[in-house]
């Protein structure tokens, strides 16, 4: 079964945790 969990996907997902945390401590 093909997940398509590509490194590409990996680094997103990374960003966008990454984004949100620094949002986070803007708040």
């Amino acid at each position: 079964m093909n997940r398509g969990f590509t490194l590409l996907e990996t680094v997103v997902t990374i960003g966008i945790l990454g984004m949100l945390f620094l949002v986070g401590l803007q708040a």
